[in-house]
């Protein structure tokens, strides 16, 4: 809910939205005005609460099975719903299910029109066909497939 400076904020930038712009980035044209406000409804593989070495967090975990331009993207997107909606860090990890040329590596970095890195976030990259079987199953009881 936006509070009261919010809102006068809101409306001082509405009345010179141009010359704001313009200020903030350098020979910025405002093209129109977007909606602000977000309808997001998304879906991860797998979300689990979890405590490591003492610490509270949450285990992020996604399948794929084919090569993905927008793998980086979406792992990003659904760790910070998760943060926000849990209020804790996430481990996000991708686990490839089928040998094929991957285009993905951590981090995944996000720059701004001018090269200038805005953003960047760690997660992990399982290749199941690099593991040994062995190793895939080791740490799972045979009780949990019953």
């Amino acid at each position: 809910m936006p509070g009261q400076w919010d809102n006068y904020f809101k409306q001082l930038i509405s009345y010179a939205a141009q010359d704001y712009a313009t200020w903030l980035i350098d020979g910025a044209i405002i093209e129109k005005e977007l909606s602000p406000q977000f309808q997001v409804t998304r879906n991860a593989d797998c979300l689990y609460a979890v405590r490591s070495n003492g610490s509270r967090m949450i285990l992020h975990i996604e399948f794929q099975t084919r090569r993905d331009e927008t793998m980086g993207h979406r792992l990003q997107e659904y760790n910070i719903l998760a943060r926000g909606k849990y209020q804790c860090p996430v481990h996000s990890v991708v686990i490839f299910l089928k040998k094929e040329p991957i285009a993905l590596s951590s981090p995944y970095i996000l720059y701004n029109v001018d090269g200038r890195e805005v953003g960047r976030f760690e997660f992990d990259i399982i290749k199941l066909w690099e593991l040994p079987t062995a190793e895939i199953f080791q740490n799972i009881s045979k009780d949990s497939f019953h």
